[in-house]
């Protein structure tokens, strides 16, 4: 969505003989598609991106609970790494709040702009964050 920035995420699972890509997830005809490659800091830096926002929209309120849903392509780039996400949002959030959560092959992911879609799409290499707060 050009307009807010975001983007739908697939997982690409292989490449044929004639050069196309195969993802993992539906691909409309026509659309314009751009390759995204990620890192392990592009990972971490996400997770600490996730957390500020979280503590912005909380305005400082106790956290209750984390429940992470996080693509497992994330844990395949970061490997035996991948507690290092949990420990940075920690760091932001509170080393004390309660985290449960789970690796997906898909995370459901409503665009900012409901108006224009206002439906839950699923993507992949994402990393979904909810916060319980008073």
């Amino acid at each position: 969505v050009e307009e807010a920035h975001q983007y739908l995420l697939r997982n690409i699972v292989g490449i044929l003989e004639d050069g196309s890509v195969v993802c993992q997830g539906n691909v409309p005809p026509g659309s314009e598609v751009h390759l995204m490659i990620g890192n392990k800091d592009s990972c971490k830096n996400a997770a600490t991106e996730a957390a500020a926002e979280i503590q912005q929209m909380t305005a400082n309120r106790p956290l209750k609970l984390l429940i992470f849903i996080e693509s497992v392509s994330r844990l395949k780039l970061l490997g035996r790494g991948a507690f290092q996400e949990i420990a940075m949002v920690k760091n932001i959030l509170g080393e004390n709040i309660p985290i449960i959560g789970m690796y997906s092959n898909g995370e459901v992911f409503p665009f900012k702009i409901a108006e224009k879609f206002n439906q839950p799409h699923v993507q992949n290499e994402s990393m979904v964050i909810l916060a319980v707060s008073e």
